[in-house]
């Protein structure tokens, strides 16, 4: 099969959305389709295989790239099926069956997130006209979730029947080894820097988890200048400073090894469409806290303790309880295991390739 995959999101270092695109084009290349990715630009990750075709249109402009050049080249290269794995990128010119992945409505969902765009009104419409358009000219909706499909089917009335939920995974080498941060105990945020993150009140709650080990660290992992510069200012407040580790951008073996090498994970996101930073604690055996949201109980299920997210008594008290609880913390990691396996590669790949079949046949 001739398929042709919207890469944009996957050509800077590799996270989240990224992360997804490149392993769903890998995994996809593997059942031996012919594959086209497009890009904007040079992506610094590529796959190298015979069956896959980089294709880079030089431009900034995503009307340009989703409404002129992707759907001339589908139709010059007679490809079977597009997909775009990344919320939007359809458009009505495309002139073959095609699909889309939504992750997360997070802007529809959060106030004020367009606030700090240059120009919040034109970046609000031009969210919500790409989204709208990408919606209505799939053939089908793959939802990362299923809080996803219920949002999209009550926020922007979907069709239920029209989403198709299939989730996803993460691909650890078996070779990971755990990376000691400066030989101390530590726990680890491994969901990226963001507001919706609520990594204020985690660090909060990390000053008062030092009250009783002191000789623990917090590690936040992720880029995000701006918020990063408040958050350090925010541990000087709470005098905190050199107990709080923000380690920028890792790639995914530099990421994994750090947290196979942690006490805990702990994440307190506000909102989320999935929660991949629980799976990849799963695969390594690293036992979980997280928010009381609906994406974390879809994705966790019994596999991790969960908190109100606003409460900052309660999450410090979980904290120091799983800390010194290790039969705990051992339960939860065999639990984490089993719960894995509901999130298999093999099978996702298997669902999607199934869907392509649907809307082409």
């Amino acid at each position: 099969m001739k398929i042709g995959i919207d890469c944009r999101y996957a050509e800077d270092n590799l996270t989240g959305i990224g992360n997804y695109i490149f392993n769903l084009s890998t995994k996809i290349a593997e059942e031996n389709n012919e594959l086209y990715l497009f890009y904007s630009r040079i992506p610094k990750v590529r796959i190298q295989r015979q069956n896959v075709k980089t294709i880079v249109f030089k431009t900034n402009n995503q009307y340009m790239f989703e409404q002129l050049f992707v759907p001339r080249f589908l139709s010059k290269e007679k490809i079977e099926i597009y997909h775009a794995p990344g919320n939007v990128g359809i458009s009505a010119f495309v002139p073959c069956p095609s699909l889309v992945t939504v992750h997360d409505i997070i802007p529809l969902l959060m106030e004020k997130y367009f606030d700090k765009s240059k120009f919040p009104l034109l970046s609000a419409y031009s969210y919500i006209f790409r989204l709208r358009t990408t919606l209505f000219y799939s053939k089908k909706i793959i939802s990362i979730s299923n809080y996803t499909k219920k949002c999209l089917v009550e926020k922007l009335s979907i069709n239920p029947e029209k989403i198709e939920v299939i989730g996803q995974s993460v691909e650890v080498a078996k070779s990971i080894k755990e990376k000691k941060f400066l030989n101390y105990p530590y726990i680890i945020c491994n969901s990226g820097i963001s507001e919706r993150k609520n990594l204020k009140r985690l660090i909060g709650c990390f000053k008062n988890v030092r009250e009783v080990f002191p000789a623990y660290r917090l590690v936040i992992t992720g880029e995000n200048l701006s918020l990063k510069n408040e958050l350090i200012e925010f541990t000087k407040i709470l005098g905190i400073e050199n107990y709080v580790v923000f380690t920028g951008f890792l790639d995914i073996q530099e990421l994994y090894s750090l947290i196979k090498g942690a006490r805990l994970v702990c994440n307190i996101s506000n909102i989320e469409g999935f929660g991949l930073p629980l799976l990849e604690a799963f695969s390594l055996g690293i036992p979980v806290i997280c928010s009381d949201i609906p994406s974390f109980r879809e994705v966790a299920g019994n596999s991790a303790i969960f908190v109100n997210q606003y409460n900052e008594r309660d999450i410090t008290k979980v904290l120091i309880n799983l800390i010194r609880d290790s039969k705990k913390r051992q339960a939860l990691v065999d639990s984490g295991y089993n719960q894995l396996k509901k999130y298999s590669w093999k099978g996702i790949i298997k669902r999607i390739l199934e869907t392509y079949k649907e809307i082409t046949g």
